[in-house]
C-alpha cells in the first residue's frame, strides 16, 4: 500500500450520538457527518492550503453507534508532522465553542466580542497540544480567518441544528484521537444546551470601492433613460475573485449587470467616438455593494468608475479540467471524497 496511513499522517474524530438504542435516524447521521467533514475541509484550506486530505468513514465499534471519520494527509511535502492534529483540534475546538449568546441580542457589538473570545480559545487550544505534540505553530492571522469563516460557522449551526430537531438525542460527545488511538480531545454537550452551540449570522451592508478587472461585454447600453434608474450594461467578469469570510462576492467567469458611470466613457459614447462589436472588452475600476443576509450576499450591484483600456487585453478565459478519481484504500469507504 502508499505511505498515506502513516503513524503520524491520520487522527480520527468520533461523534457518540447519545441514543438509548443502538440505531439513529439515517438523515441525523448523514447530515451530521456530512458538515463535520466539511468543517475539517475547510479548516484544512484554511491552514495548509498546498496540502491534501481525504475522510474516509470507519465502522462504529459493536454493541454501540459511533460516527467514527478518519482524515489522512496524503501530500507528503517535507517531513511535517502533526498536520492532521493541529486540523483535527481546530474543528472540534471551533465545533465545541459556546458564544455568549448575547451577540443574539445586542447585534454587531457583542458579536465582535465573542469573535475575540473564540479566537484566544482556539489559540490556547493549539497551545496545549503542544505540550502533548509535535505541531506547527499556526499563526494569529490564520486563527482569525478560522475564526470569522462563514462557513464554518454555518456548517457547525446545521449540526446542531440537526441534532436539536432530532427528539431521540440526549447528548453528543465529540472525541479527537490520534494515531494511538488515545484521545486527544473530547466534550460531551447535553440536548438542553444544543441551542447554545447555535452562533447568530448577523446581517450587515456590505461595499467595496477600487477593485480592478476585465468586463467582456454581451450588452452594451448606447443611451439611456433620461428619468428614472439607468438600464444596467451585461458583461462577464475575469479578475480575482472577491470573498467576504468565504462568502462569494464576485467570482472569476460570473456573468454581471453593472452601471457606466465613468464620464469620459460615456462621452465618447454620446460623441459616437466609441462603438461596439462582438467580443469587446475594457479593463475597469469599480466599486461593489450588496447586503449580507444569512452568510448570502445578495443585492449585488456594480458601478464602473474608470475604464482604464479598451481592447487591449487578452480575455483570460479557463480551460475546465476534469479531475481524476482517486483510488480508496483495502477496507475502508470513501465518505466525502478528496479534501
Amino acid at each position: 500500500m502508499s505511505s498515506i496511513l502513516k503513524i503520524e499522517d491520520f487522527v480520527t474524530i468520533e461523534t457518540h450520538f447519545g441514543v438509548a438504542e443502538h440505531y439513529i435516524r439515517a438523515n441525523t447521521r448523514n447530515k451530521c457527518s456530512d458538515d463535520l467533514a466539511s468543517m475539517i475541509n475547510e479548516v484544512a484550506r484554511i491552514l495548509f492550503p498546498d496540502d491534501r486530505f481525504d475522510i474516509y468513514l470507519l465502522p462504529p465499534e459493536p454493541g454501540s453507534y459511533r460516527d467514527i471519520v478518519k482524515f489522512v494527509r496524503t501530500n507528503r511535502v517535507g517531513s511535517l508532522v502533526g498536520l492532521a492534529i493541529t486540523v483535527g483540534g481546530l474543528v472540534l475546538g471551533y465545533l465545541n465553542y459556546k458564544d455568549s449568546h448575547e451577540a443574539h441580542l445586542e447585534g454587531m457589538k457583542m458579536a465582535t466580542i465573542d469573535e475575540t473570545t473564540k479566537c484566544l480559545q482556539l489559540q490556547m487550544t493549539m497551545e496545549d497540544l503542544k505540550n502533548d505534540y509535535s505541531i506547527q505553530s499556526v499563526p494569529g492571522e490564520k486563527i482569525q480567518e478560522v475564526c470569522e469563516n462563514l462557513n464554518l460557522k454555518k456548517k457547525k449551526n446545521s449540526f446542531y441544528n440537526t441534532l436539536r430537531g432530532d427528539g431521540m438525542i440526549s447528548n453528543n460527545e465529540t472525541i479527537l484521537k490520534d494515531s494511538a488511538n488515545q484521545s486527544v480531545f473530547s466534550k460531551t454537550i447535553q440536548r438542553i444546551d444544543f441551542s447554545k452551540y447555535i452562533e447568530p449570522i448577523l446581517d450587515q451592508e456590505y461595499s467595496q470601492e477600487n477593485n480592478e478587472g476585465i468586463v467582456e461585454l454581451i450588452s452594451p447600453v448606447v443611451k439611456q433613460k433620461k428619468d428614472g434608474k439607468g438600464i444596467a450594461w451585461r458583461g462577464t467578469y475575469y479578475g480575482e475573485d472577491i470573498l467576504y469570510n468565504s462568502i462569494p462576492i464576485l467570482i472569476n467567469g460570473d456573468d454581471i449587470e453593472f452601471y457606466m458611470q465613468d464620464p469620459d466613457f460615456k462621452g465618447q459614447i454620446s460623441s459616437k467616438e466609441r462603438t461596439f462589436a462582438v467580443g469587446d472588452n475594457m479593463k475597469i475600476v469599480f466599486t461593489i455593494t450588496g447586503e449580507l443576509k444569512n452568510g448570502a450576499f445578495q443585492n449585488r450591484s456594480i458601478y464602473i468608475k474608470e475604464v482604464r483600456s479598451y481592447n487591449e487585453d487578452t480575455i483570460p478565459h479557463k480551460a475546465r479540467l476534469s479531475k481524476s478519481v482517486p483510488s480508496i484504500p483495502n477496507n475502508q469507504t470513501e465518505l466525502f471524497g478528496n479534501i
